[in-house]
């Protein structure tokens, strides 16, 4: 199916296909040999998840983030809502195209993605954390830089007052010293 026909039957413009084919490298809509774009099911049924994301206010981030990686809303528990069974049908569609490509039961991916996502969160844990000492660390930092700021004020303040003072004491008449 070309350009056109896929953006007729999706309801979208052809320039809304090629931006996502841009935007979503994991699409991989293949091309003919003059280059045109051709799009199989898979692509459609990929294209059909991004607009009806779309559609319900979806980011192009969150979007992104659902084609490119579907168990991540399984398995993070992220916030992300196909409607309908759409969503979970395509997050087994891609365990098991996984599991195929990698010879490995369904069972035994789905036990290998748990880990990884399991280490993931371990990671991300330890960014957490570093994060927040780091952002401690610059909380310090500005407490200091404010009071540096207050001091160099109060010091201003007693200069100009300093100054002041003198300035009266040169206009007044000597005698008035006494």
């Amino acid at each position: 199916m070309n350009i056109s026909a896929a953006a007729q039957a999706l309801g979208v413009s052809p320039d809304t296909l090629r931006r996502w084919d841009e935007r979503i490298p994991t699409l991989n809509i293949p091309r003919d040999n003059a280059g045109r774009r051709r799009f199989d099911d898979r692509a459609l049924q990929l294209l059909r998840t991004i607009k009806q994301l779309q559609d319900q206010g979806r980011s192009f981030d969150t979007i992104t983030a659902v084609i490119e990686k579907p168990s991540a809303g399984v398995l993070t528990g992220a916030p992300i809502a196909v409607a309908g069974d759409l969503g979970e049908r395509l997050w087994w569609g891609a365990a098991l195209d996984a599991a195929r490509e990698a010879g490995v039961s369904r069972e035994e991916y789905l036990t290998e993605a748990l880990a990884a996502a399991s280490r993931e969160r371990g990671i991300l844990e330890l960014e957490v954390t570093a994060l927040r000492a780091r952002i401690a660390d610059l909380a310090r930092r500005n407490d200091d830089l404010v009071a540096q700021v207050h001091n160099t004020a109060e010091r201003l303040e007693r200069a100009e007052l300093m100054s002041a003072v003198r300035q009266d004491t040169a206009r007044r008449p000597w005698w008035r010293f006494w």
